[in-house]
């Protein structure tokens, strides 16, 4: 990644006035300090130690409080400059980049050690030339451990998701011949409901209770094939109120009665 390293250094305000202003290239900022409040492109978040802060060229940033930061500002724009930069000075805003270790970070992370980040700031801070192969190092290690983080958080949430899901399919599997509700889901997901029902459509592509139909239509389509349970029994036995209900889903569902079905797959005691 070409770059070129505008300024590293330490930053402590005197005022709590919220200052506006637009972002001309590449910053990104570690907090200090705890409870600023930080506006982002109309987002807002309460900083606490720790934060890393990313901003693109062209975004629109303010904030409240007594700031203590370590600064970062980077341009990606292959543009030489020897003007002394500042963040203040109004001037040309940089186009943005498609590299993807800078695409890939979030407005606002934090990270699992921020301590590992200081550390590497302090070092780049006190680097002599910002423009050494050394001061370079620093600022793509820096950028590698954030990627790294937004790795482990996507895991993270893969990982959560899937055991999250196989709570939830498992319990509907333990009870379909009970009666379901959209609150007792939510409760062994351990979600409020309506994140529930939008999280649960996203993972598995389909609302709640269409899963638990296609999951007690599956069971159904077993039980007729494998045993000679009576239709009316296979209808109780999850947790259909009347048969002729259930006829009607599982002939929806396969395009034959569930008559037909058995008469259909068993041929003397074979399979067809």
């Amino acid at each position: 990644m070409e770059k070129t390293i505008l300024e590293a250094r330490a930053f402590a305000s005197q005022g709590k006035v919220a200052q506006k202003r637009i972002v001309k290239n590449y910053e990104i900022d570690i907090e200090c300090a705890d409870d600023r409040i930080y506006t982002y492109n109309d987002k807002t978040y309460k900083l606490k130690r720790g934060d890393v802060l990313v901003r693109t060229p062209g975004s629109e940033v303010a904030a409240f409080g007594l700031q203590k930061s370590y600064l970062l500002t980077l341009d990606l724009s292959s543009c030489k400059n020897d003007v002394m930069y500042s963040r203040n000075v109004p001037g040309k805003i940089a186009p943005l980049t498609d590299n993807e270790l800078i695409c890939a970070l979030p407005d606002v992370m934090h990270p699992r050690n921020p301590y590992m980040l200081f550390e590497l700031y302090e070092k780049l801070i006190r680097t002599p030339s910002l423009s050494s192969s050394a001061a370079h190092s620093l600022v793509d290690e820096i950028i590698f451990i954030l990627n790294a983080e937004v790795a482990h958080k996507k895991y993270m949430h893969e990982k959560n998701g899937n055991d999250v899901m196989e709570k939830v399919i498992n319990y509907m599997g333990q009870n379909l011949s009970n009666r379901i509700t959209l609150d007792e889901l939510a409760e062994v997901a351990n979600f409020e409901k309506s994140y529930f029902i939008r999280f649960f459509k996203k993972e598995s592509g389909m609302p709640p209770f269409k899963m638990l139909k296609e999951m007690r239509l599956a069971r159904a389509s077993d039980l007729i094939v494998s045993t000679e349970m009576k239709i009316c029994d296979v209808a109780s036995s999850l947790g259909y109120n009347t048969t002729s209900f259930f006829i009607s889903e599982y002939k929806k569902r396969f395009g034959v009665t569930p008559s037909s079905h058995r008469q259909g797959i068993w041929k003397d005691g074979f399979y067809k």
